[in-house]
């Protein structure tokens, strides 16, 4: 409905909310500036020892894949790995590093409706799928 860049997406969004306070006669106040995103609420903004501390929760998976997770998710990330003791706990592996568990989070939390919607509206991991592994995502969501 309304986009813009991830540095100017709450102006943006003040800016639609003000155009619709008369019409829908609702309060627009500006609230944005000391909000925090989903998964924002990193302890002191400490990414990287967040990081790290998640690496070593999730033991079982790969630092590079916990890592991207990290900063997909934030601290939202539990929701995606859930109770996982393994990497089999997560479903099948569509794609390098990409599992059914986090296709799931994207479709239940994050509204995906597509393969396409969640390779690349919301993840933009189709730059590095190739066609097969896109094909494997489409088809999950097309069960």
């Amino acid at each position: 409905m309304y986009g813009g860049k991830l540095t100017t997406y709450r102006k943006l969004a003040e800016h639609a909310m003000s155009e619709l306070r008369s019409p829908l006669r609702f309060d627009a106040r500006e609230w944005t500036r000391g909000s925090t995103l989903p998964g924002g609420n990193i302890a002191k903004g400490d990414f990287e020892a967040f990081s790290t501390e998640q690496t070593a929760r999730y033991s079982y998976a790969p630092p590079k894949l916990i890592r991207r997770l990290c900063r997909a998710y934030g601290t939202r990330i539990e929701l995606v790995l859930g109770s996982a003791q393994g990497l089999k706990d997560l479903g099948e592996e569509l794609g390098p590093q990409l599992y059914e568990a986090e296709l799931q989070f994207m479709r239940d939390e994050e509204w995906a409706g597509s393969g396409e919607d969640a390779l690349w509206r919301r993840s933009k991991l189709g730059l590095r799928l190739d066609a097969a592994q896109k094909e494997r995502v489409a088809a999950w969501f097309g069960r």
